[in-house]
């Protein structure tokens, strides 16, 4: 599916639904009326926000849709929405866009160091009141109390909610934006913490200084630009940026990384962000590698991302992402821009799939890599194929206790090996949800066995282009799953990249209980809270394990209970013979966490007395239940 930030996707969207009312960020709102305004001409009205808005956009915006711009501002603390301005004239546009007065039943207060209101034209930090706000922060209520302090203006009980921005009161009663009274800084649509990002660049051996900036050279393009000073001459700004992809969310990584002599430095020896110089071809680090265009297309291809990237040198083999600065917004300009030119097709995502002009212009012009079939026509040639019924497991992989493949489970089993583990009283983990000072292992009927999955917590996010942070969120299963799921392709000689048909995936998983974990100690911001919910848990493996893969087909998750695996080949079984896919995988995930944590036994039940699985034999008493993949 292409990003619903394609603006010929959007258009169709809007035209195909007599959509009369949209919403877009503001650094969306600048790409459509440069390069997609026409799509915008049925619309009753427009509202933006999420960051700065530019005026010469809203302005055209007003002068051509001829239809009302809202401006809305407010953090996701005070419902999304705080105050916000109806724009109907270009004429009340000044130099900069206010992001209005408040909404019905909000109040917002500028209030000075000592929590009294400023003046009209006096800077003040903006609070927000009212019944739009929001309770506080789950599980951390030592920030509750810091973000959402006593109103002094209201009732006892009331709150406010301290938003961190400054912002001064208009003549008119309307509110100027001026920016953060802390380092943080909002970057499409996402929170940054300038100094998290310096933090993380200063972590790296051979850099001395560093410094974050967000720079708006263009109108409406705003990207997050890092400067680094360093002793050594070795330093590798590519080396360094996959350093820091290994410590950073990628909304947090640099668009462009600068190696400076020294920081500019004002009279009184702080740095002077403003003298911090663009960034070039030279100071960004791409003059190791530089590959000139050879054909039309790739000149052609140059010429247009310099442009609209405003780089001054491209190679054909330069990334659009990693060395030329290109960001999620950007990307959209881009591929616009080359439909406009060269009167083709550009989908965005062929900018992410083949984020170099070399890769690109192949793409384009080879017929060895066709454009994706529409799924309707993908079903249509599927249907019309003929073959036999018969399936073939042409793959497998697996993770078991004591064994880390399916040749190993096998051996084992032939050699009558035992793999449950037993647990000393210094291996048992507590189980959790009991109460305060009460432990599993003080039952009378305790049996401390288990069948435990070894080297659970080893990954290598690397491999599949996954950050550290990412991976240390994500429930231990998905990786598992993950690497299982490639190690199946690898097993039957399936490459994703090189294959023509569609691949289906069948995933079973249950809670494994790492969300709780990773709740308890997650950064509380709303990109934080939404990244943990969907990495901590299993409820993404089965899409996620798709796109990491490249799997074309369907993706989905199933779950009922004991029988999820056998019904994940099932369905991978008829998708074959629907012909709904060429290749299809199924298989389960089960990791229970912790791992060494024993279990109780009761007559009567299913689980086992001594700890022991005696499969097929008549003297089975029991199971014993164990992780695996």
């Amino acid at each position: 599916p292409l990003p619903p930030s394609d603006l010929d996707l959007l258009t169709q969207v809007l035209q195909r639904h007599g959509v009369s009312t949209l919403y877009l960020s503001a650094g969306l709102l600048s790409l459509a009326v440069d390069h997609k305004l026409d799509g915008l001409r049925g619309l009753r009205q427009l509202l933006t926000g999420g960051d700065v808005v530019s005026t010469p956009h809203a302005r055209r915006a007003l002068e051509q849709l001829r239809i009302p711009l809202a401006n809305c501002y407010g953090p996701t603390e005070g419902t999304v929405i705080a105050s916000s301005l109806l724009l109907t004239q270009p004429e009340q546009l000044g130099a900069s866009v206010s992001i209005g007065s408040p909404i019905a039943n909000t109040q917002v207060y500028l209030l000075d160091s000592h929590l009294r209101p400023v003046p009209p034209g006096v800077p003040g930090e903006l609070f927000i009141g009212g019944e739009g706000l929001a309770r506080g922060y789950t599980s951390r209520p030592d920030l509750t109390a810091e973000r959402f302090v006593p109103n002094p203006f209201a009732s006892p009980g009331e709150r406010l909610y301290r938003t961190g921005d400054l912002a001064r009161w208009r003549a008119d009663g309307t509110l100027d934006f001026l920016g953060r009274v802390d380092a943080q800084v909002k970057l499409r649509g996402f929170r940054i913490e300038l100094p998290e990002v310096e933090s993380a660049l200063l972590s790296h051996p051979e850099v001395r200084e560093a410094v974050a900036v967000v720079r708006e050279d263009s109108p409406g393009d705003k990207r997050l630009v890092a400067y680094v000073t360093s002793d050594s001459q070795q330093l590798d700004i590519s080396a360094l940026r996959s350093f820091l992809k290994q410590r950073l969310p990628d909304f947090m990584l640099p668009s462009a990384l600068v190696r400076l002599e020294a920081l500019p430095l004002t009279s009184s020896s702080k740095v002077d962000r403003k003298a911090l110089p663009r960034p070039d071809y030279a100071s960004s680090g791409r003059t190791g590698h530089f590959v000139e265009p050879t054909t039309p297309l790739e000149r052609q291809l140059v010429s247009i991302w310099s442009r609209e990237l405003d780089v001054e040198h491209v190679g054909v083999d330069d990334h659009f992402f990693e060395k030329l600065g290109g960001t999620s917004l950007s990307v959209i300009k881009v591929a616009a821009r080359m439909r406009e030119e060269l009167g083709r097709d550009v989908q965005v995502t062929w900018l992410f799939e083949h984020p170099t002009i070399s890769d690109l212009a192949a793409r384009m012009d080879s017929g060895n890599a066709p454009a994706p079939a529409p799924r309707e026509q993908q079903e249509t040639q599927a249907a019309e194929r003929s073959g036999p019924e018969d399936i073939a497991i042409i793959g497998m992989s697996g993770r078991f206790p004591g064994a880390r493949s399916v040749d190993e489970l096998w051996q084992n089993l032939r050699q009558g090996v035992e793999s449950i583990s037993r647990f000393s009283p210094e291996e048992l983990e507590p189980l959790s949800g009991l109460p305060e000072g009460v432990f599993q292992w003080q039952h009378p009927q305790f049996v401390p066995a288990g069948g435990v999955l070894a080297d659970a917590d080893k990954f290598d996010p690397g491999f599949f282009d996954i950050s550290l942070r990412e991976a240390q969120w994500m429930d231990p299963q998905q990786r598992l799953f993950l690497q299982t799921a490639w190690s199946a392709l690898e097993d039957a000689g399936v490459d994703p990249d090189r294959f023509n048909g569609l691949i289906s995936l069948y995933a079973g998983a249950v809670d494994s209980g790492y969300s709780q974990l990773v709740q308890k100690n997650v950064p509380l911001d709303p990109a934080a809270f939404f990244e943990a919910g969907t990495n901590a848990t299993h409820q993404g493996m089965a899409t996620k394990a798709s796109y990491k893969l490249r799997l074309t087909g369907e993706s989905l998750m199933v779950y009922t209970a004991c029988s999820t695996g056998l019904v994940a080949v099932h369905m991978a079984c008829e998708s074959l013979r629907q012909r709904q896919s060429d290749v299809a995988l199924a298989g389960a995930a089960r990791l229970s966490l912790p791992q060494k944590t024993g279990y109780v036994y009761q007559e009567g039940m299913i689980l086992s007395p001594d700890g022991h699985c005696r499969a097929f034999d008549a003297r089975a008493k029991g199971a014993v239940a164990g992780n695996g993949v």
